[in-house]
């Protein structure tokens, strides 16, 4: 029995010791790159009045106009300059543009083939990071947009990082919004990667999140079922999605600009957390002001042993241009005047503009075609106010987490595996066909599923309350006397 004993205490230090070494490899314990949050992707250019005026001029597809053609009310852009930038753009290569955090746009142009954009830190400042031009091209243009009211943009000789960011101070200088000129990324790099064309028509992938505000409390769920996923390397066997939340608190507010331009301005972070995707992200803010809560996807590759979930998954982040290039991942972004009342919503049925910033509107329930168009609409304007409007918003998730996404996807992907005296089961495959069957199945019976779905908690409820009753072994003493008669 001692001998015993002494073996069942040694099995069980190595359990407790395998777990704990676990526990230090897994989820993010190896950050991808120091560089991850440096590139914050711009989707529109939007200049600001810099005569401190409430306009905005979108120059996002009329750029070019100002730059080489006579659209500018004032350009430093000579015809020298112009048949310089028409020939690198004719190249196809050799320039970017960025959004400066003032409200003006940088645009560099080389025909130096050998210009590359590189990561690095700026003034020796640790924390604050770049990316922009290192080598030093035998020529080049850079131009400055600004705007200064009514049909009054000026071009300047200017230059900048196409982006800067610094931690320290969560200051974000620049956005590339698109770079042809090559970016040598830094090892182990998953963060955002610019666009080398205009025409991206790649399926947007962001987080689709239930938001419910009391008081200071604010609570956000992302709910979306249509993520793409890929076969992992060898070695790992599921593939993870998790979700990055940071709450800002605004230095000011101007709701003039409009939700496009940035009402939030001068941010800055008062919460970061890295959950998994089903993990409800939860902060309570210090004092009433506006704020701004981002959410955007980190996609891991990991090994979940059989222990799990007592033995944490073993996980790398994944660069998402190398294994996900068929996809554009942005963030989703909302902002919230905390002033003591509660609100709830769903970002998947608000406004929200291609950079992802998501505003609630009402819909006009008087001109809708039938009496079901106008009881939809009047229920959906119904969700953002009052008491029971969270309850009602979670009704409203659950049921369109039952919707089949419009490119149903597996979540969960297995490597292939060896069988011994030879052979390889491909669960790839195998995999593939039981989700094609699933995403049929589902398609065909979307009704009989929330059946089944009802009845398993119907039944469910049921074993609960058998088991309560039998603990209190008295017929006459149970908890729900009507579900045993």
């Amino acid at each position: 029995m001692e001998i015993i004993r002494r073996c069942s205490l040694y099995a069980l230090s190595c359990v407790v010791l395998f777990t704990g070494l676990s526990g230090l490899f897994s989820d993010r314990a190896f950050a991808a790159s120091d560089y991850d949050s440096t590139v914050q992707v711009a989707d529109h250019l939007i200049l600001t009045d810099q005569t401190g005026g409430s306009d905005t001029e979108d120059i996002s597809t009329s750029y070019m106009g100002y730059i080489t053609g006579t659209d500018a009310s004032y350009s430093q852009c000579d015809s020298t300059c112009k048949e310089y930038i028409n020939d690198v753009i004719s190249s196809g290569s050799g320039w970017y543009i960025s959004q400066y955090y003032n409200g003006t746009a940088t645009f560099y142009f080389t025909s130096d083939t050998s210009a590359r954009l590189d990561f690095h830190t700026v003034g020796g400042v640790s924390t604050r990071t770049a990316l922009s031009i290192t080598t030093s091209p035998s020529s080049y243009y850079c131009l400055n947009i600004q705007y200064y009211g009514g049909t009054n943009v000026e071009v300047y000789n200017s230059c900048s990082a196409l982006a800067d960011y610094d931690s320290a101070t969560n200051t974000r200088y620049n956005r590339p919004f698109l770079a042809t000129i090559p970016i040598n990324y830094p090892s182990g790099y998953a963060g955002a990667e610019p666009p080398a064309s205009l025409d991206d028509t790649r399926p947007v992938i962001k987080p689709e999140f239930t938001y419910q505000l009391s008081d200071k409390k604010l609570t956000a769920t992302d709910h979306n079922q249509d993520l793409p996923t890929f076969t992992p390397d060898e070695g790992y066997n599921i593939v993870k999605y998790q979700v990055e939340w940071s709450t800002f608190k605004c230095g000011s507010y101007d709701e003039s600009h409009g939700i496009n331009a940035g009402s939030c301005q001068s941010p800055s972070l008062k919460d970061h957390q890295i959950l998994d995707q089903a993990s409800d992200y939860t902060y309570t803010v210090s004092d009433y002001a506006h704020y701004q809560l981002t959410a955007e996807y980190l996609v891991q590759e990991c090994y979940r042993y059989p222990s799990y979930p007592a033995t944490p998954d073993y996980c790398f982040d994944i660069s998402l241009g190398t294994e996900l290039p068929d996809y554009r991942f942005t963030s989703t972004s909302h902002d919230f005047d905390i002033n003591g009342q509660s609100l709830s919503g769903d970002t998947s049925s608000e406004t929200c503009d291609v950079s992802g910033f998501c505003q609630v509107t009402e819909e006009d329930c008087t001109i809708q075609p039938d009496v079901f168009s106008t009881m939809r609409c009047n229920f959906n304007n119904a969700l953002n106010t009052g008491l029971l409007n969270p309850s009602l918003n979670a009704f409203k998730s659950l049921i369109s987490s039952l919707v089949v996404p419009s490119t149903p996807t597996c979540g969960f992907s297995l490597s292939n595996v060896n069988i011994p005296g030879g052979g390889l089961f491909s669960f790839s495959s195998f995999g593939s066909s039981v989700c094609n069957r699933a995403a049929q199945i589902r398609s065909a019976f979307p009704i009989g599923l929330l059946v089944i779905n009802f009845l398993l908690a119907l039944l469910e409820l049921k074993l609960v309350v058998d088991m309560v009753n039998k603990l209190l072994n008295d017929k006459d003493n149970d908890v729900i006397v009507g579900v045993n008669q």
